[in-house]
Parts: structure tokens; C-alpha cells; sequence
């Protein structure tokens, strides 16, 4: 699924909502789905990432009261990501206060500005479920950020959960220079805590319930490998007469990659909107029976539409 180019305002709970209520069902990292180019702003919970094998591309979030809000963990990559005022929880713990993560979780490139508040800007998830979960952060860019209780913390208190048998680990890769990255673990992650590495408090980026070590040699993770192996889909929206005979078509075409032509009646269309969301095409007028019109798209993977979409010469 491609979800590009779209924005969300002024909307009392969800810019986008994505797996709530499916109980972790979900693509595979061959097919994730990805969100790209999206602007959210003034609502109060700005994404909902609980299915696995999501890729967030591009996505600016501001004035939300929550950011990455009850998120599945589980094989997420975030690009280029901005969140800008957003003072409850602008980057959530694993399924909110559940707080339990399944899997992988790679973040590169996050901006967070003006994240001002008693908020915890990047929280740490505390039940590690699947014994492999980790969390990793690379180009993190604070700008007038205001992070009282630590960049990256747990909430403590009478919200501190019981005791797990192991926690999840969160790198902020060239933390304290290039190949000097941060460790940040839960005090409490008895597992994490004994790994041998010299953990302590770092102001401005632990709090009260973690600690931070600096580590070497970990490398960045990929963990998504999209794959285009499905054909495009198209449709004829319009067909116009025009003098002598001639006809004007219209056409929307999707596709899970890059759409290389869209072809009508062995004509190409030219393309009026990005990958061929929009084409058009004018064919010459015929003498005697005229024939059916059928439309089909190929991409740049090689895909080519089996069932081409047809419209009758008279409509």
C-alpha cells in the first residue's frame, strides 16, 4: 500500500490510523506499507502505527498532542521524520502503556523542535516480548527542544510497570561523536543493566529511570526490502469527442513502484500528474465499426497489467 502526498488538520483524534484492532496482523518487509510526503498538524493523535512493517517517508508532524502514538515496533523504518510542538508523547512507547515491543524499529533522520512540556520526547519501551526487540535512532536533530525529565526516558511513578525478564535497548547511533553511539536502557532492565557496559546518567539525554552508556561498533539496521512484484491498475475516467472524430481519454494509474508508460489502444498517454496518477491521450478519429477502447499500464520492475480496463467506442 502507498499512502503519498496527503495531509491531515484540525481532525479531533487521527491524522492516519493504521492496525488498530487487528491484533499485529500486517504486511511482510518484502510489502510494507508506506506513508510518504504527509503533512499532520492540529489533531491529537497524529499516527497510529500499530502494524507491522511500516515505513514512515518524509512525514512532518506539528502542534499534535501525540506524535508516533501505540506503535507496533515490529520491523518499522521512519525517514526523515519532524515532529514540531508536540508536548504529550511525541514518540510513543511500544503499544502506549502497554509498553511492550516486538521487534525492530530504525529511525533516520528525526527532528524534534519545540517539543516543550513535562513530556518525555522519546520514550523507552519496557517489555521486550520477543527477546530481540531494539530500537534504533541515527541524524537526530533537536532544535529549542525542552525535554525536563531527559530526551529519552520511562515514565516513572505509579506507572512503572512490574518487572520483565528483559528490557529494549535504544541506540542513538554518533551520539557522543562519529562511531560513538549511545546506549540507553531502563534502570530497571535487570538483563540490560548487567551487559557489562559502564551505564550512568547523561544530563539532557537520560532521567530518572534510565541510563545511557556509550558503545561501539553497532551497525544500523535494514530491516524493510520492498519489493515491486505486482502490476499496476488502471482505469479510463473520461473519454471526449472532439472534431472529426477524434477522442480525447482521461485515466488515473496506480502502482506499488514507478509506472514506466500507460498505453491505450497501442497509443502512449502522456503522463499530467506524478507517476501517471493522472495521464491523457488523444486518438485519431476511425471510419466503419470503432474499436472497444482498453487501457494498461507497465512499471519500471517490469510488471505489466494483465487485464487491461475497457470502455465501449460509443461511451
Amino acid at each position: 500500500m502507498r499512502f503519498e502526498d496527503n495531509e491531515c488538520h484540525s481532525d479531533g483524534l487521527y491524522g492516519i490510523n493504521l492496525g488498530e484492532g487487528v491484533e499485529r496482523v500486517g504486511p511482510d518487509e518484502r510489502h510494507p506499507l508506506v506513508v510518504r510526503n504527509m503533512k499532520i498538524w492540529a489533531t491529537h493523535y497524529a499516527v497510529r502505527a500499530q502494524s507491522p512493517c511500516l515505513l514512515l517517508d518524509n512525514v512532518r508532524i506539528y502542534r499534535c498532542n501525540y506524535g508516533i502514538y501505540h506503535p507496533d515496533y515490529d520491523r518499522h523504518v521512519y525517514r526523515n521524520l519532524s515532529i514540531c510542538d508536540t508536548p504529550s508523547e511525541p514518540f510513543n512507547s511500544g503499544f502506549a502503556d502497554n509498553s511492550i515491543q516486538y521487534g525492530t524499529l530504525a529511525v533516520d533522520g528525526l527532528e524534534l523542535e519545540g517539543t516543550t512540556g513535562n513530556g518525555i520526547p522519546i520514550k523507552l519501551t519496557h517489555y521486550n516480548r520477543s527477546g530481540v526487540a531494539v530500537s534504533h535512532f541515527r541524524n537526530v536533530k533537536l532544535v529549542d527542544l525542552v525535554a525536563k525529565k531527559g530526551l529519552v526516558n520511562m515514565v516513572g511513578g505509579k506507572w512503572l510497570l512490574p518487572t520483565t525478564p528483559k528490557g529494549v535497548p535504544t541506540f542513538i547511533h554518533d551520539y557522543f561523536g562519529p562511531g560513538r553511539h549511545a546506549k540507553i536502557v531502563s534502570r530497571r532492565a535487570e538483563d540490560l543493566m548487567g551487559d557489562g557496559n559502564a551505564y550512568r546518567e547523561v544530563p539532557g539525554l537520560t532521567g530518572e529511570e534510565s541510563r545511557a552508556a556509550e558503545v561501539k561498533d553497532v551497525e544500523f539496521p535494514k530491516i524493510l526490502d520492498p519489493i515491486d512484484d505486482r502490476p499496476p491498475q488502471t482505469v479510463i475516467t473520461h473519454v471526449m469527442l472532439q472534431p472529426g472524430g477524434k477522442r480525447h481519454i482521461r485515466g488515473t494509474t496506480s502502482d506499488d513502484g514507478v509506472v514506466r508508460r500507460v498505453v491505450v489502444n497501442g497509443q502512449e498517454a502522456e503522463a499530467t500528474a506524478a507517476n501517471f496518477s493522472q495521464w491523457q491521450v488523444t486518438l485519431d478519429g476511425r471510419t466503419g465499426s470503432e474499436p472497444a477502447l482498453a487501457a494498461h499500464a507497465e512499471d519500471a520492475a517490469g510488471n505489466v497489467e494483465p487485464r487491461p480496463h475497457l470502455r465501449s467506442a460509443a461511451d
